[in-house]
Formats: C-alpha cells, sequence, structure tokens
C-alpha cells in the first residue's frame, strides 16, 4: 500500500475513535444530568427517573467508548505491523508450532 494511503487509513481510524469516544461520553454526562433533571422534578419516583435515565445513558456510552478503543487498538496493531515491513499477515516461519497440550495447564 501507498505511504499516503498509510496515512489516510491512520487518519480516518483516529477520527472515527475520535468520534465514539466523543458520542460515548456525551451519552453518558447526558443521562446523568437528565436524570439529575427530570428526577428532582418528579414527584414520587425521583430516584428511579434518575437511575433509569443514568442507566440508560452509561450502557449506550459505555458500548461507544468499548468501540473507540478496539478501533484504537486495531489500528495500533496494524500500524506495528506496517511498521515491521510486514503486510499483516502472518507467514508461515512466525506462526507458533506445538500442541494445545503445550500452552494449557495440567489439571
Amino acid at each position: 500500500m501507498n505511504k499516503t494511503l498509510k496515512h489516510v487509513h491512520e487518519v480516518v481510524a483516529d477520527n472515527i475513535a475520535l468520534v465514539l469516544n466523543i458520542i460515548g461520553w456525551v451519552s453518558v454526562v447526558s443521562g446523568v444530568i437528565l436524570g439529575l433533571l427530570l428526577g428532582v422534578t418528579a414527584k414520587g419516583a425521583g430516584l428511579v427517573i434518575f437511575i433509569g435515565c443514568t442507566i440508560g445513558g452509561l450502557i449506550p456510552g459505555a458500548l461507544f467508548l468499548g468501540f473507540a478503543k478496539v478501533i484504537e487498538l486495531l489500528t495500533a496493531i496494524a500500524n506495528k505491523g506496517t511498521a515491521n515491513g510486514s503486510n499483516g499477515e502472518t507467514g508461515a516461519s512466525e506462526k507458533q508450532s506445538g500442541s494445545a497440550g503445550d500452552y494449557l495447564p495440567e489439571l
């Protein structure tokens, strides 16, 4: 792959990870703020509304943050593979030999 195309790919992957991070944190913060606002104004079930809105912001926020981290790690792995001069594929000489018993503990 051309050096310029590699750089463009890295920039795009970094931007995607950044956007997912921003969306994740906005989701978390807005869920907590919305929970506080609605929980305070509710008459009887303020705590339930607060917990519901907070969880409703935390779960998607955590998913977006997790996907952003996966993209960052995959980009780092791709950069590491290209930095070594390989094309990202593992050759036959690089594969580990041995049976599964070599890596599993004895019971």
